[in-house]
Parts: structure tokens; sequence; C-alpha cells
């Protein structure tokens, strides 16, 4: 559970538990159960105190056999405080003694350690009892003074058996008055009694971090005319991180304390064409932002100016049909609102709830979890449980969020490939039936990168110079294939994989040329021919296709990037259009030069980015460049294209002068 917990561990270590049973000394089984409570602590329950206690130990080292006398054979080995990797490294040196403990002393003990530890704090308190049963349990006219402490203390006794309990027929005497008093303590407080292979199969069990519920918002749902609901709005779903990591220098002696050789990252600035770096003040730098080529700087105060000034609220907007706003429009996580702990919110909250629920409608909302932060546009959608009523609330795209990605036209299937489809779908289903359970539940999987992590962690800390372990089987499991189900459904993904064939696409590779192979056979003295390596504004069309037919060396990129920078140059220096036929004849030859060539994105990326961009200061070269026909280049024309033969006619539109039209095509589309 979230928040606090105080947990004494009772280990037996008398003479009994160095025997074996089933192949395995019982004192090993009491310490492996024992290191996964504190690895479970140590990794995700970092505010939990746990406190160790030996019954039947060599020496005596408790505070009551000090000021009292008796409880012999008692020894505190730690205190009750937060767990460290030495509280590991100690319970795993534990050896087994020569000695009997008493039970009731060793719970005496550990129930004084938890009064004097926490006292009237808020803790969950809890107590962990391993032995096999041959200890002592005397003084049984005190066992009902102990139960009514154990219950003033509201402390969970938890016992684990090894090697003895209902479930063992051959016990010794002293096991089965054991066992009888630990039955009548668990029986009268809370309390359970488990065999050592049940409670090592729960320990082993994956867990996840308790999350202490805080709200992200308290305030009124604001429903319009004056209208308030009173409601809180906790986070449902949320991706769980890694565990941030401490850098440590290895100059530094290595301690085991973590505030020891701890190194702190700082940041310095210096101007990039300073050839001294001089570290800049901070307080000499500012924000700037680009506006087109030109840098505008941005101050503190100017940037606090910039920012919408929306008050912290929860309005709505309006209500839809819950059909008006398909799911894949939902961004980000899952919030859940719940109504004030107020007698009249609540009953005003579960209405509200119910009649849209009832109407089959959501609401639209403007959301805004505090002053002065980003107005989002949200959803809330009822939900009806019959232990849960709330509202989900879901973020949702505006216009520049929205990506719209134009890709060509599918193949129609025939109705053999749809019924070998919906067959392999079928037979590779994880959906619950009537003879099996759902065989992926996503709320019972963990986190195969989180856990391999703590798997990691925690091995590595007990075994610093080893290699790391594999993953977990449990793990393994449910990232990797059903071998079983993929073997019964061999026949289906056979005729799945007949239905369709698939080609690969064959695509022409340049030959490479190196500047070496280029010397061989050309004299040094040799100037009569000299290579076109510009293309001039005096004949650019035909400097261009020397360049990219050039046979000694491969100009291609080069011959492009000179032509896109002469078009645009020559834009730039037009003069009510006197520029407009040359830069067009460069355009058409661009065109043609890239369109049997790999480089046919980047004529698309051309047009796209610096031409369209261009249209509305040169509307008559765009016009012009309609009338031409000069548009993408699309599949018809390179078989690696994806522009369609329909998108490139509706890429070439007329615009007028005082109403530009901007495209809605992305840079992303001709990837």
């Amino acid at each position: 559970m979230a928040g606090k917990e105080a947990v004494a561990v009772i280990i037996d270590v008398g003479k009994t538990m160095g025997k074996e049973l089933d192949g395995k000394v019982k004192l090993e089984t009491a310490i492996e159960a024992t290191k996964l409570l504190l690895q479970q602590k140590l990794l995700l329950s970092k505010s939990h105190e746990v406190g160790i206690v030996l019954m039947g130990s060599e020496d005596t080292a408790n505070e009551l056999a000090e000021n009292y006398g008796g409880y012999e054979h008692v020894s505190i080995i730690q205190e009750m405080d937060v767990p460290t990797l030495d509280s590991m490294i100690m319970v795993s040196a534990l050896e087994s003694s020569n000695q009997t403990g008493d039970i009731l002393d060793a719970i005496v003990v550990a129930v004084n350690m938890i009064e004097n530890k926490i006292g009237k704090k808020k803790f969950k308190k809890r107590m962990f009892i391993l032995t096999d049963g041959n200890c002592t349990a005397n003084a049984p006219d005190q066992l009902q003074d102990i139960i009514d402490q154990i219950n003033i203390q509201e402390i969970r006794v938890n016992v684990i058996g090894i090697g003895f309990g209902e479930e063992y027929l051959r016990q010794t005497d002293q096991q089965k008055n054991t066992f009888a008093v630990l039955q009548t303590i668990v029986a009268s407080v809370q309390g359970v009694i488990y065999p050592s292979k049940t409670a090592m199969q729960i320990y082993k069990q994956f867990r996840k971090r308790s999350v202490y519920p805080v709200a992200k918002y308290k305030g009124p749902l604001d429903l319009g005319l004056g209208y308030r609901i009173d409601i809180c709005i906790y986070g449902k779903t949320k991706e769980e991180p890694l565990p941030s990591l401490k850098k440590h220098s290895t100059v530094v002696e290595y301690t085991e304390e973590a505030k020891e050789g701890l190194v702190k990252m700082s940041r310095e600035a210096a101007l990039e064409d300073d050839p001294t770096s001089t570290v800049v003040d901070p307080q000499d730098i500012i924000k700037a932002y680009f506006y087109g080529k030109s840098v505008v700087p941005v101050t503190a105060d100017d940037e606090e100016l910039l920012k919408y000034p929306c008050r912290k609220c929860l309005k709505v907007l309006g209500y839809l049909s819950s059909s008006a706003i398909p799911r894949h429009y939902f961004m980000s996580g899952v919030d859940m609102i719940l109504p004030n702990p107020s007698e009249s919110d609540e009953i005003a909250f579960a209405a509200y709830v119910q009649a849209l629920y009832q109407r089959d409608d959501v609401v639209l909302a403007r959301y805004s979890y505090r002053d002065y932060t980003s107005v989002r546009l949200v959803v809330l959608t009822p939900c009806i449980k019959p232990e849960l009523i709330c509202l989900w609330l879901n973020f949702l795209p505006t216009s520049e969020d929205a990506r719209d990605f134009p890709f060509a036209d599918l193949t129609e299937s025939t109705t053999e490939q749809n019924k070998a489809t919906e067959d392999f779908i079928l037979a590779l289903s994880l959906d619950k039936t009537q003879d099996e359970d759902e065989k992926l539940k996503p709320s019972s999987l963990f986190s195969p990168t989180l856990q391999y992590f703590y798997q990691c962690l925690t091995f590595r800390a007990e075994n610093p110079q080893a290699q790391l372990p594999e993953l977990d089987l449990n793990i393994q499991k449910y990232i990797c294939p059903d071998k079983e189900m993929f073997e019964n459904a061999q026949k289906q993904c056979q005729k799945f994989a007949e239905a369709f064939i698939l080609k690969p696409v064959e695509t022409v590779k340049k030959e490479k040329k190196f500047y070496v192979d280029l010397l061989k056979g050309k004299p040094e003295d040799d100037k009569d021919e000299e290579d076109v390596g510009k293309i001039g504004e005096i004949n650019p069309v035909q400097d261009f296709y020397d360049m990219i037919h050039d046979r000694k060396a491969d100009k291609v990129d080069l011959a492009i990037d000179q032509m896109e920078e002469l078009i645009l140059k020559l834009l730039d220096r037009d003069f009510k259009g006197n520029m407009y036929k040359k830069a067009m004849d460069c355009l058409k030859a661009l065109r043609e030069g890239c369109k049997n060539e790999p480089e046919f994105s980047g004529f698309n990326t051309f047009l796209l980015v610096k031409i369209k961009g261009l249209q509305h200061i040169h509307v008559d070269f765009w016009n012009y460049m309609v009338d031409e026909g000069v548009s993408l280049i699309t599949h018809d024309e390179n078989k690696s294209s994806k522009i369609t033969e329909r998108e490139s006619k509706n890429f070439l539109v007329k615009i007028q002068a005082s109403q530009p039209k901007i495209s809605s095509m992305d840079l992303d589309d001709i990837e």
C-alpha cells in the first residue's frame, strides 16, 4: 500500500533450523524469504521501515532483557529503520545456533520495538514470524495479554511455517504446541499462517510501486449558468519511468555512503566564435527566437507577458454524442474525475454522470489545472460501474497537433485473401473464450524493462563482479510468442502467407566513384579537357546536363544543389517577371534530371518547401508553373515515389495574389 509501514521480522535461528527439509536447509528458506521482503522494500517502498529479531540466537541483545531480565536468546540485529544493502548482507550471513528460543518472548520484543519506534505515528504495522515450530512457548498464561497488546498496536501477524502446520503429518510435540499457540494468536488478531512453499511463491511474485493518490486539480466543474460541482482530478494512467540513477566518481575511494563521491553537473555557456571560450555570465544570457532569418531576443519579463493569462478552470463548452469523438483522437494519459467528498457534491455528480450515460453523451471542456498554464481541450466520458461512478478525462488535439499524412491508394483485396486474413486473426486471438481465459491480460502484466532493471540491481548489489542474470522466465513468457498457439495456428499462417505474395522491390544503386580511380589514366599535364564543375547563368540548362552526365566523376548531387540555388537566386533577383522564363527552364531541367534518379525526393522537397513557400511572393511564377504542369514526381514516373497522380494534380492550384493559399501537405509525405 502507499504510505508508511513498519515491519518486524522474527527469524528462528535455533539449532533445528540448520537441518534440511526437502533437500534444502530450513534457515536458507527463512533467509531467502526475508531477503525477498527486503528487496521489495528497498526498490518499491522506500518509506517503509524494517526491524529484524533473531529467536534462538547464541547471545541475548534486547532492551527488555537489559531492563527486566529474561527474554534470553532473543537478539535485535536491526532496529526499526529504513532497510539498506547492509541489511541484506547481514541477513545472508546468518547461521543457526545451538540454542532454542521462546516464541512468546520474541513476539513481545518485536511488539516493544515497534511501539518504541512508531508510537502514535500513522504507520501500517506488520509482523512476520519465520520458524520451524521447534521453539518453546513458555508462560502460556500471558498469551492473552500479548494478544491484547498486538491488537492495541494494530499489528497484523503473518507466520511462515517451515516444515510444520496442518499439511505436515509428522510433527514433534513441540511443533504441535507451537502451532496451537500461533493459531490462537492469528485467530485473535489480523493474521495468517502460510506454509513456506506458499509464502515463497507469494514473495517471488512481481510487485509494482505503490503510489499515493494526489489530486492534480481541486476546484469546480463549471457547468455554466452559475452551476458548479466541486471535483478532484486524479491521474489514472501514466508511464512509469526507470528510477533516476546518480553519477559517482571512480576517482574517489569507494564507500557505501551514497553521498560520497557524488558528481554534480554544472553548465557553462560561451560564445560559439570566441577562440578563448570565455564563460558568459548567466545574467547576460536571454532567450531568442527565430522570426524568419532574423533573431528576436525575448527577456524573462517579455516571456511572462507573452503567456496566455488563463486562470485555473474546468469549464464545460458543450455536449456531443460519444460517437462524434473517435477514440484515436485521445492524446496523452487518462485522468479520473471524482466528486469532492461531501454529500451534496457526490449526489449532484452522480446525477450528472447518470444523465450523460443515459444520453450516451460526452462533455467537451476547457481545462487548465493551475493558473497561467497552457489551456487544453478535453473530453469527459461518463463511467458507471458497480463500485465506481466517475468521468474519464482525455486530452484532444488542436489543429496544430493534427498530422495529415496522404498515402497511396491500397489495392482491393480478394474474397480469398479476406477469408485467409480473418482465419489468421482468429487463430492467434488472445481474447477470452468459453474454454479459456484471456491469454494476455494487460492489467496483470509487468514492464519487462522495469522488472529486469530491478532484477539486475538486486543481483549486482549482492554480486558486484558477476555477470548480469538472464531475464526472468515469467517475463519471457509474455514478451515472446506463445509457441503452442502458433503451432496450433500453423495451417492458418500458411494459408495467409500463400494468399499474399511479397516481391522485393529492386532499387538501382548508383555506382560509387573514387578520386583515386579518376587519377588512373589521367595525365597530370592533360589540361585540354576541363571538367564542368559549376552551373553558370549564361547557359544553366546545358551546364546542368553536362554535370549530371559527366562520366569522370559523380556530380549529380552537386548539380542538383547548384541548380536549386540558381532557381531561388533568379526568383530573388526578378523584376516584374523578367527572370521567370529562365527560372522555369531551369526548374523543368531539374525535374527531368531527378525524375529517374533516387534524388526524386529532393526535387519534391524543393517544390514543397522552397517554391511553395514563395508562392505568395511570386504569385505569377506559381501560376506560370501551374500552366506549364511542373508538379511533383509521381509513382508512375519513379516507382520509389509515394506521390499519386491525383496528389500531383491537386498540388497545382492557381491562387489569387490577395488570398494566398497555404498547402496542408507535410514534408514527411514524400519520405
